[in-house]
């Protein structure tokens, strides 16, 4: 809980007070991922991600089971096309922040512009997927970082990626679509458009631990109604 109230007040400058959520999202679809922890003496800690997906463009849902850790967080909207988050908490209350002014979201552009990405020849399967490892190097970053991308073309993803590409198309810079987060190269632009997906990450720190996130489970045909009626606006 200590977590959650350190959470609260570091957005306290940036909580909307005058959006509201709708009165419910229906979602049709989920991807699940896993989040798997190893530090240097070799713990591991493991954890669940879960984002939803529906009709309405640019509304992403998000489940985070992270046990102890996340409780007091019942479930989150992602309202991309506005720059908003909404979370509920176990509590009944909701509340909004908006980052349509906040300074780091305004930086992305500049930021994307010192990452480099290259393939590595690495391979894997993840979901019986097959995985190109793509290297991605960044200016100052003591990190090792491999992106997983599908070889083919995965369509639950690629719908996705079409809609959150519409769904930034002339937002933060307006110098071009967001594809998940493939907009920090031209090849990755590329790849979605092709309807190829990032299944997951690796992440080697420069102390030994090392970090994965990757796709665990998809569904394709849920029928999944949240709520938010039943919330109350911390403001």
């Amino acid at each position: 809980m200590k977590k959650v109230l350190f959470i609260l007040l570091s957005v306290l400058p940036l909580i909307s007070k005058g959006q509201k959520p709708d009165a419910s999202y229906t979602f049709h679809s989920a991807m699940i991922y896993e989040l798997i922890s190893k530090d240097k003496k070799g713990k591991t800690t493991t954890l669940e991600q879960e984002y939803y997906f529906g009709n309405k463009e640019g509304i992403v849902g998000a489940k985070m089971n992270l046990g102890d850790k996340g409780a007091g967080i019942d479930f989150m909207i992602m309202d991309l096309n506005n720059l908003r988050v909404f979370t509920f908490m176990s509590s009944k209350i909701m509340m909004g922040v908006n980052f349509k002014d906040d300074k780091m979201v305004q930086s992305i552009e500049k930021e994307n512009e010192k990452f480099k990405i290259t393939k590595s020849g690495e391979t894997r399967t993840i979901m019986n997927e097959p995985c190109e490892g793509y290297k991605i190097v960044k200016e100052g970053e003591k990190s090792d970082i491999t992106m997983w991308i599908s070889k083919n073309r995965v369509e639950a993803i690629a719908k996705l990626a079409t809609s959150m590409a519409k769904s930034f198309s002339g937002g933060i810079g307006g110098k071009q679509p967001n594809y998940f987060a493939y907009n920090a190269h031209p090849e990755l632009v590329k790849m979605a458009k092709e309807g190829r997906a990032v299944l997951g990450y690796t992440v080697k720190g420069d102390k030994g631990d090392i970090s994965e996130m990757l796709l665990k489970d998809s569904k394709t045909n849920i029928n999944y109604t949240f709520r938010a009626s039943e919330y109350k606006s911390m403001f």
